[in-house]
């Protein structure tokens, strides 16, 4: 039998079959439709909770708030320890620096600030304060702490309009006295990628897990909580397209063996005028087709076209989850960048092929090794 030949014959007997045909494409695509909706809005539900606090790092950067607990200041220890975290996304590190009175001080290992060569002791102040200070001067600074002060001596070594406030040596503060608050702040004019919030929030976590540290981040914080709300959404969304997906593979099969027995004579005949296996496979394979595969493609293409309810679906989502935080993601508006995942169909169809494959193989096996001659007096009867 010629491949020709064989889908003649099967698509005749979809014909002759045509109301039930029709039937189970519709409710087929049906399912493969719903299904594809589901797991692309849970998916893009996820995901567009780190698009839009990516919109506001780009947007704003950050700024993590890091005191010691309990009336415990910041060892030098404690903040190399932290420094040692640092190091490991300094790319997204704009600058770390504490605020004492009229000074900041800057750690310039993890600063933007290019200062000239700088010793310990010196600062450069702001020209507001040229008419009070000369090059050279010396100022006395009070550090505070919580429960004590320390009086500590600056050289003046130049004055700028490049800061907004006076700057020194962080690591100089180190030496002296612990600290009792310091601020690490991201980058406001860097295109952040996906990988960067993830390393900066990794960042975060890893220094709040410093037991005697308190970290203070509301951008960090509400991230936190809507990437687990959003996670909750998709996982619901999954399970029931894993039990929809469940049911229709149960359906195939099914479908698979309820096909096969109704046409079981007419393969025996083509097995008793010479027809090789594989036609006999091929033409089984085709009935399968087009129940199946086919209401796969045309839920596929139902969904294609259904997708901006997706997207609004999405919106909504997102809008439930991030609307009330949106002062601490740093947008005025959210924004929904929807993209349709195939994974869903492509798994389905993977699955539908695979069981329709072995037992097609199974039964015009069985057919070949049976007396076709008992299935043609069954025929008779």
């Amino acid at each position: 039998m010629r491949i020709i030949d064989a889908i003649r014959y099967g698509l005749k007997i979809s014909f002759i079959k045509k109301i039930k045909t029709i039937i189970t494409i519709i409710i087929f695509a049906f399912l493969n439709t719903i299904m594809l909706i589901l797991s692309n809005i849970g998916i893009n539900a996820y995901d567009n909770v780190s698009y839009n606090y990516l919109n506001g790092l780009n947007t704003n950067g950050y700024q993590l708030i890091v005191e010691g607990l309990n009336g415990q200041n910041t060892s030098k220890s404690t903040y190399d320890n932290i420094c040692e975290i640092l190091n490991n996304n300094k790319s997204n590190v704009s600058q770390v620096y504490m605020e004492n009175q009229d000074i900041i001080f800057y750690d310039y290992n993890y600063s933007s600030i290019k200062n000239p060569l700088i010793n310990e002791n010196d600062i450069i102040l702001t020209k507001d304060y040229m008419d009070d200070y000369s090059v050279g001067d010396n100022i006395e600074i009070n550090i505070l702490a919580y429960n004590s002060g320390i009086n500590v001596s600056f050289n003046v070594l130049s004055f700028s309009d490049d800061y907004e406030l006076p700057v020194a040596d962080l690591n100089y503060v180190l030496d002296y006295i612990s600290l009792d608050k310091f601020y690490i702040e991201g980058f406001t004019d860097k295109l952040y990628l996906k990988r960067d919030l993830k390393k900066t929030y990794e960042m975060y976590n890893d220094i709040i897990d410093i037991d005697s540290m308190k970290v203070q981040c509301g951008f960090f914080e509400t991230y936190a909580k809507n990437k687990l709300h959003g996670k909750i959404i998709m996982y619901i969304l999954f399970i029931i397209t894993f039990l929809l997906m469940l049911s229709t593979i149960g359906v195939v099969f099914n479908i698979i063996i309820v096909n096969f027995n109704s046409n079981k004579t007419f393969y025996a005949e083509m097995i008793i005028v010479g027809a090789k296996k594989n036609n006999i496979i091929f033409l089984f394979m085709l009935d399968i087709f087009i129940n199946v595969f086919l209401s796969s493609l045309i839920g596929l293409l139902i969904g294609y076209a259904l997708t901006n309810m997706g997207s609004d679906m999405t919106s909504t989502f997102i809008e439930y989850l991030i609307g009330n935080d949106l002062g601490y993601v740093g947008l005025q508006s959210i924004s929904i960048k929807y993209k349709v995942y195939l994974i869903i169909p492509i798994i389905l169809l993977f699955i539908y092929f695979t069981i329709a494959m072995i037992l097609s193989m199974l039964k015009i096996t069985d057919i070949y090794n049976d007396d076709k001659s008992l299935l043609l007096k069954e025929k008779k009867a």
